[in-house]
Order: C-alpha cells, then structure tokens, then sequence
C-alpha cells in the first residue's frame, strides 16, 4: 500500500521494511493491525525504530513520530475515502498500547495532540 516511506512524505525513499509501531513480543494482540503496520526504509528501521538494530529495543521518541505519520496516513486515507485504514481501529491501539482512553469522537488534530503529550509527560 505504502511503496514509500510514510515518515518522509516529501521525499520519496523506497519502504522495503514494515514495522510494527507497538512491538508484537509486548503487544500480541495488535500484530495483525495494519494501523499498528508502518513502512519504512531499512535505516529508519533499524537505526531509529530498534536503536542499533536491536530489534528487542524500541526508541521511544521513534515511536511517537511512527504514530503521528501514521495518523497522518490515516487521515489521507479517510480524506479520499479509500477506506485502507479504521481510524477506531487506531484508536483502540493507542488506547491499548498506551493504556489512554481516548474516544472515538476525537479528530484527528487532537489525537496527535494527545499522543505527543502523552510522549512529553511520560
């Protein structure tokens, strides 16, 4: 769905490697969500998602960024009605995945509001 990097949306660099945004060993349960599922290059994968390759290691701060870009794939989805993506289904991974509790009625403006603060106060 994704040939390209869905964190770098002006420049296009070839996304061979998917990465699972909250890592399957900690969140089973999210592994088949592709809202969980970003593109990425080899480096952003595992130079910044694992630090060092370390694939049992997750930069936190990567994270957070992976989250935002990938609402921001969500939301170009929605916009153009391609219906590739479930904006609940996100929000129950991030519900999940950063024990929050947010509602489905939120846009998207404030939940990337509320996921980078929760990044800041945590």
């Amino acid at each position: 769905m994704h040939p390209y990097s869905e964190i770098h949306r002006l420049t296009k660099y070839e996304a061979t490697q998917t990465h699972h945004i909250f890592a399957i060993n900690e969140f089973p349960e999210l592994a088949d969500k592709i809202e969980n599922i970003i593109a990425l290059t080899p480096n952003q994968h595992f130079l910044y998602a694992h630090p060092q390759n370390n694939t049992n290691e997750i930069n936190r701060s990567y994270q957070c960024l992976c989250l935002i870009y990938k609402l921001d794939s969500i939301e170009i989805d929605y916009n153009n009605n391609l219906k590739n993506y479930n904006l609940n289904e996100f929000i129950d991974i991030i519900n999940c995945g950063l024990k929050l509790n947010i509602e489905y009625s939120i846009s998207f403006e404030e939940l990337k509001l509320r996921i980078i603060q929760h990044y800041i106060n945590n």
